[in-house]
């Protein structure tokens, strides 16, 4: 796991977030993408997801057991914006 992961991994503990069925992928890094907004209506959008460790996993990867549980669940995707 990279520094930045690390400590996004640590930030997101700290602010009371269950991490406990977080899979580190020890080959595959953490995707990320930041959104710059410039001029008015202009926006830059820079991905690093190629070979990520989420565009590796699989059903068998999700805790469904886990899920039922949850008093909340956040779903996040990609969005193109």
């Amino acid at each position: 796991m990279m520094n930045w992961e690390r400590q996004c991994f640590l930030f997101i503990r700290g602010e009371g977030v269950d991490v406990s069925n977080v899979k580190i992928h020890s080959e595959n890094p953490t995707g990320i993408y930041f959104k710059e907004f410039r001029r008015a209506g202009e926006i830059k959008v820079q991905y690093y997801r190629k070979d990520s460790a989420a565009s590796q996993m699989s059903i068998d990867d999700i805790n469904f057991n886990y899920i039922e549980k949850a008093k909340f669940l956040h779903v996040t995707g990609i969005t193109r914006l």
